[in-house]
């Protein structure tokens, strides 16, 4: 048409070739500039789309990091002995998790009751064979073999002591790793360790009834001590490691004669060296204010570390069936002489005065203090008490409080340990149990 305009067919339709699926017009193919057209759309379809780097590369990268991490497992092993690897791995499989629940059986032939403990509301204990520790679902966090032949357990913070009485090997746990492994020159007599990793070891000494060595946290000497006037039977470590009190036996008179030493490893000699006469000290111990419970077979001596002032606390007529151990308060269990006769539960505070106290009639074979809560072992039943619902009760023999949980414990028990106020574990011959009021 004269004068008219052509229009391509995309000027027409908005339309191009690519979008009716590539193939052009019959009026394309007679357009000049459609050829090169074509093949800019060719080339722009084969052109790969840009997705970063290709994958041969990162295939690359990974083999090159294996081969690094290789290297670097090699050499370490190479400069570790076998004991240190399989350490190592055992360290790093430790964690908490669930368990099979309880009960569970004990890991070993048998528990002694002074190792079967709790720490910071988990299960600890010491068998013939290993430490093992577990969580409120009978979990194993650690299983630590050793092989002592009287193995002594205790434990303060997370720091939990194993050593070997009578013999020199001795191992310092906590729930992530072994902090040490190491053996005395002598034979430990005794030993304690504090909540921020100093610890101490009573050993028989060179010329000496025995000799205390005090170690920081990185296990340097920290202080050392002979003694010349006793043989020790016990220590403890005051709650920043910075002091102990050791007790001991001597002979005076033709008699035993226990000792208490009040150390201040800042200072060469002795704070205060206390006697007890008529009382075999058994254990001592620090409260969590400072002061010391000396528990012995006729009585208990509670020793302020200021100024070493002492109250006795005697047990009159009554014979010593346990005792536990939380914050400021000692409690006791104790059991007249007669089978028939009346036995009775008493609460000590850090002064040495009877907080509380209870007559019963029960066989205690054993005790567990935690806040408010006692609970007592007899006849295969755990009985819980409120200490503060037994002060200022009737404390007469025929004075008794009924208990507000009674717990079947079965008939192998043999040790108890509560947790936190509601929750107590117990000791069988082959299994443990956790029960709760």
């Amino acid at each position: 048409m004269a004068g008219g305009k052509r229009f391509r067919p995309e000027e027409e339709t908005g339309i191009q070739p690519e979008e009716t699926g590539g193939q052009p017009s019959e009026q394309e193919e007679k357009t000049p500039s459609a050829k090169p057209r074509r093949r800019a759309a060719r080339r722009e379809k084969k052109r790969p789309p840009v997705t970063g780097a290709p994958t041969w590369m990162y295939r690359i990268l990974a083999i090159l990091l294996v081969c690094v991490l290789g290297l670097l497992v090699f050499f370490t092993v190479r400069s570790c002995s076998l004991e240190e690897v399989d350490q190592w791995v055992e360290q790093n499989t430790r964690g908490t998790g669930i368990g099979d629940g309880y009960p569970t059986n004990i890991v070993g032939s048998s528990i002694q009751p002074k190792n079967f403990l709790t720490i910071n509301r988990e299960l600890v204990m010491a068998s013939d064979t290993a430490l093992v520790r577990l969580n409120s679902t009978a979990k194993q966090l650690i299983n630590i073999q050793h092989s002592y032949d009287n193995p002594i357990l205790k434990v303060a913070g997370e720091q939990m002591l194993v050593y070997s009485l009578g013999s020199q090997g001795y191992t310092i746990e906590t729930k992530e790793r072994t902090l040490i492994k190491s053996e005395m020159e002598n034979s430990i007599m005794a030993g304690d360790v504090a909540a921020n990793g100093r610890y101490a070891l009573v050993t028989d000494g060179n010329g000496y009834p025995s000799a205390l060595t005090v170690f920081m946290e990185n296990h340097t000497v920290q202080y050392e001590y002979r003694f010349s006037g006793c043989y020790v039977s016990d220590i403890a470590l005051n709650p920043d490691g910075t002091g102990a009190a050791v007790s001991g036996i001597w002979a005076k008179d033709g008699a035993l004669v226990s000792l208490i030493y009040l150390l201040d490893f800042s200072r060469e000699e002795p704070v205060a060296v206390l006697e007890c006469s008529e009382n075999l000290i058994l254990d001592v111990f620090y409260s969590q204010d400072g002061a010391v419970f000396a528990v012995g077979d006729t009585g208990v001596s509670v020793i302020q570390s200021g100024d070493a002032s002492k109250v006795d606390y005697t047990f009159d007529g009554y014979s010593l069936a346990g005792y536990s151990l939380y914050g400021n308060r000692a409690a006791l269990a104790l059991q007249a002489y007669d089978t028939g006769g009346t036995g009775k539960l008493v609460v000590l505070d850090n002064t040495g005065s009877v907080f509380a106290e209870l007559s019963t009639g029960d066989n205690i074979t054993g005790i567990s203090l935690f806040g408010d809560t006692l609970a007592v072992l007899t006849d295969g039943q755990v009985k819980g008490y409120s200490v503060n619902a037994l002060r200022n009760r009737d404390t007469t023999v025929s004075g008794t409080e009924a208990p507000f949980g009674t717990l079947d414990a079965g008939s192998d028990a043999r040790a108890i340990a509560l947790s936190d106020e509601s929750t107590v574990y117990v000791l069988g011959i082959s299994q443990i149990r956790s029960l709760h009021f």
